[in-house]
């Protein structure tokens, strides 16, 4: 646990009497509240976080996650000793443990899917380009918007569970492998991966948008590029690196998925790859190669100036 002002550690965010009465702990550094958020309502927390304050990530990602996450490993401990002599009635729950980042992570997958169905239609249907989506992509999905609808939606439903799966899995190996951080942090995966679901809450806007009758691609992709930069800004205020050093690792990160989505894609869709298929997979593989070099030395540059 820390102070969310000064990220100081703390060994209490509050203290409660016998009468009910609750008083925050105050930081020994600062001298501010330990963590005001334990007495404001959800919904100014979720307004909070929508305007990216710091104060907000700290106290869902580092205070109210461990100790929802300690609490559970005490109980399992005590259920543990107690039946020590019966191991095999030890029954504890991964799902019950990771619970509240297992409900979010449902309910942005199944929004995630709905959108992405969504927008490959109207791309379909209207003949859109859409200028972030490779030809190979494009190859891909019109093949699938020609398939059954419960076809399509299994299909943009393992899509989407990849592609998140990679997104948490790559981003929690790089931080925490490749970068080192989180030694003296307790669940420091665990950290990296709620971060990136509370920074998804900006995907919520897009189903909002269904309802009123403009250009929804246009609007989309604003709000993906948007998403992207609210990764980036939680993750700073989370991990405190410098912007360089997380660009470079989200950049790897997108690459990997990049490729492998497209891979699983085109062995999922056709074992034999067809001529126009190949030929764009090898013709987007060269232009990759390209960016990759030209990526990677702009981050290099920017991350030893900022």
């Amino acid at each position: 646990m820390i102070c969310i002002e000064c990220t100081s550690p703390t060994d209490s965010l509050f203290t409660e009497y016998s009468n009910k009465y609750v008083q925050l702990t105050e930081c020994k550094k600062c001298h501010c509240e330990v963590d005001k958020y334990i007495e404001i309502d959800n919904v100014l927390l979720f307004i909070d976080l929508l305007l990216l304050k710091p104060g907000a990530y700290r106290h869902l990602v580092y205070n109210s996650l461990e100790v929802s996450l300690t609490k559970f490993d005490m109980d399992a401990l005590k259920l543990k000793r107690r039946r020590s002599g019966k191991p095999y009635e030890l029954n504890i729950s991964w799902f019950q443990k990771y619970s509240s980042i297992l409900r979010l992570w449902v309910l942005f997958v199944a929004l995630e899917v709905y959108i992405t169905w969504v927008e490959q239609e109207q791309i379909f249907h209207t003949d859109n380009v859409d200028l972030f989506n490779a030809t190979s992509y494009k190859i891909i999905m019109q093949r699938v918007i020609n398939w059954h609808p419960i076809q399509q939606y299994l299909f943009f439903l393992v899509y989407c569970l990849v592609d998140n799966l990679c997104l948490h899995a790559l981003t929690e190996l790089l931080f925490c492998q490749w970068q080192n951080w989180g030694n003296n942090t307790k669940y420091p995966k665990q950290i990296i991966s709620y971060t990136i679901l509370l920074s998804h809450g900006v995907k919520i806007f897009p189903i909002l948008m269904l309802i009123w009758p403009y250009d929804n691609l246009v609007s989309m992709s604003i709000i993906k590029w948007v998403a992207n930069l609210y990764l980036i800004e939680s993750l700073k205020i989370i991990t405190n690196l410098r912007y360089g050093q997380i660009l470079k690792l989200l950049i790897v990160v997108f690459i990997i998925r990049y490729l492998l989505l497209h891979t699983l894609s085109v062995l999922f869709l056709n074992a034999k790859l067809n001529t126009d298929l190949k030929t764009a997979v090898l013709r987007e593989i060269t232009g990759w190669k390209i960016l990759i070099n030209d990526i990677m030395s702009t981050i290099n540059f920017f991350s030893r100036n900022v």
